[in-house]
């Protein structure tokens, strides 16, 4: 396998390698310019988000489909608990849906695709009162946002901590 330094050095992907190594091989993609661009259309036009655990239980993808409108599907055996901000003003319950799997489960990747279908096959109202929620908390949630309370929550939430 070649060293490449650079991401500009790196070569166009095929997806040769990559399906031969069941893993991508530090290749780029041609409409690499439009990744960024297709990124927030595509968000746009979603009515859901993943948000899947990482390498930490935080994810930024939370606050993409917060500024996006998405309804977010949360995929964590502990966001939850660990890491979903400002638990005292946020009912996380009525802004999205949560997928059940537990630390140290047996991931059943059918089972939970079988839960994602069946929250985006929910009625509508119950997309409409999860939407509205989110458009409740959007200025509580989002930087991006022109009344953005970020900064206040974060320091609330300080406050809070430091009397207990």
């Amino acid at each position: 396998e070649r060293q490449v330094e650079n991401f500009s050095d790196w070569p166009f992907c095929d997806q040769t390698s990559c399906l031969s190594t069941f893993r991508c091989t530090k290749c780029k993609f041609r409409d690499r310019p439009n990744l960024q661009l297709n990124y927030k259309t595509l968000g746009i036009q979603s009515k859901f988000s993943l948000i899947i655990h990482g390498d930490t239980s935080s994810t930024s993808r939370l606050y993409d489909a917060i500024t996006n409108g998405q309804i977010p599907i949360f995929i964590s055996p502990n966001i939850y608990f660990d890491s979903l901000p400002f638990a005292n003003k946020i009912n996380w319950l009525d802004l999205g849906y949560f997928v059940p799997i537990y630390s140290g489960d047996v991931v059943n990747v059918n089972q939970i695709f079988e839960m994602i279908v069946g929250f985006a096959n929910l009625p509508d109202y119950m997309h409409k009162m999860r939407f509205e929620k989110l458009l409740e908390h959007r200025r509580d949630l989002s930087w991006l946002h022109p009344r953005s309370a970020v900064i206040e929550n974060i320091l609330f939430d300080a406050v809070k901590s430091c009397r207990i």
